[in-house]
């Protein structure tokens, strides 16, 4: 049923305050996951309300028993310790707070979450009910950045914390729920075989795929941003890393699913994002969480330094003071990147590029006298690049 050559490795997330570490929490992050798991005690669950969850643990175990018959281990131990880190402090936050949800169980849900990674190429993670959660090593490597990691973790947090599976077979009471987890784990593994399983069990894309999945997509989304707010992290890793997906949906050649679509498309999900993050007035600062959002510097020829930005060269610094002026520039130029200006609101004057008549690059003589170029040449080669990096980074941010 699942892509044979995967096996999992469980990654115990801490499941109470004594267990978080050995001794007294030292570093700001065990602090911060030590005081976090200290304010899930308030959070309440009555005796009934726990034999509901008590059974999405056993029936999580039941199939993660069967789908780590299938699933390969990963050996990355840096990777590994990466996911149980983060994966341990936005699971302590989870069990913090009740937060919004729109689709989903509404009631306070608290789970001693396990995190498993998974080898694999696939960019791609899910989570069965009771908080067991897989991650794939190629999703790990996709990130940019801690934050972008804790936003999918996050995200896969809340469909268990909403337990959206619950939910799904509440709504299609003709499922049995084993029935249905095996569809969704064919699903979420991307299976060859997923099709045929959905056709066999007679699942239907009206309950799963289109309808249902769309949904717990959206509330998990904005789940995972809430608990983002409340992390370390910044917020802006769950936009730019729907960025990069809705750009390579947009670049490869594929099949329109139709109502056998199990998520929404990746440029309406970073739509809904931004939404909420305007919302609650939170900044979104790409450069800080996306390298390929951010200006990178680097060494050029003859002792010359270079700034990039996702992937080409934006301007070359010459002279002793090279590297502190390219230092200077970065910050500006990350800083006009992250609002996605239009280009028609960058122009050049005598020695400068401007953005809104703010100065954000400045040419120097002596940068033009290294490439035997006039400094007016130098400046409105620089202005036609920064554009031109404009342009595809809207494309990568609007599609356009």
């Amino acid at each position: 049923m699942l892509n044979a050559t995967l096996l999992a490795i469980a990654i115990q997330a801490p499941h109470s305050h004594e267990g978080c570490y050995h001794g007294l929490p030292t570093t700001y992050v065990e602090r911060l996951v030590d005081e976090a798991w200290q304010k899930s005690d308030d959070v309440k669950i009555d005796e009934k309300r726990q034999k509901d969850l008590d059974r999405d643990v056993e029936l999580g175990k039941e199939y993660s028993k069967q789908v780590d018959k299938e699933l390969k281990a990963s050996v990355d131990e840096a990777a590994i310790q990466r996911v149980q880190q983060i994966g341990s402090e936005m699971a302590a936050i989870a069990n913090s707070f009740q937060p919004e949800v729109t689709w989903g169980d509404k009631r306070p849900a608290k789970f001693n979450y396990e995190f498993k990674l998974v080898q694999g190429k696939d960019v791609n993670a899910f989570s069965l009910p009771g908080g067991i959660i897989y991650v794939y090593e190629g999703l790990v490597k996709y990130t940019e950045s801690d934050d972008e990691l804790a936003g999918v973790l996050g995200h896969e947090i809340s469909h268990a914390a909403f337990r959206h599976v619950w939910t799904l077979q509440r709504q299609s009471e003709k499922l049995s729920i084993g029935t249905l987890l095996a569809a969704l784990a064919a699903i979420w593994s991307k299976s060859p075989d997923a099709t045929n399983i959905l056709r066999a069990t007679q699942l239907g894309a009206q309950a799963i795929a289109s309808g249902w999945s769309q949904d717990a997509e959206r509330s998990s989304d904005f789940g995972g941003l809430q608990f983002m707010m409340k992390s370390r992290y910044d917020s802006t890793g769950s936009v730019t890393f729907m960025e990069r997906l809705a750009r390579d949906e947009r670049a490869s050649s594929s099949i329109d699913w139709g109502i056998y679509r199990t998520h929404p498309p990746s440029k309406e999900r970073v739509q809904n994002l931004l939404g909420y993050m305007a919302k609650y007035h939170l900044p979104v600062r790409r450069s800080a969480v996306a390298s390929s959002f951010r200006t990178i510097v680097k060494p050029g020829e003859d002792g010359m330094v270079e700034a990039w930005f996702n992937g080409k060269r934006l301007y070359t610094f010459a002279g002793s003071d090279a590297i502190k002026r390219a230092d200077s520039a970065a910050k500006k130029l990350d800083s006009f990147f992250d609002q996605v200006p239009q280009m028609i609101e960058v122009t050049s004057g005598e020695g400068v590029v401007l953005f809104k008549h703010q100065t954000i690059l400045q040419i120097a003589a002596e940068d033009a006298q290294a490439q035997k170029v006039s400094v007016q040449d130098l400046t409105e080669k620089a202005t036609k690049a920064i554009k031109g990096s404009l342009f595809s980074l809207a494309y990568r941010v609007w599609g356009t």
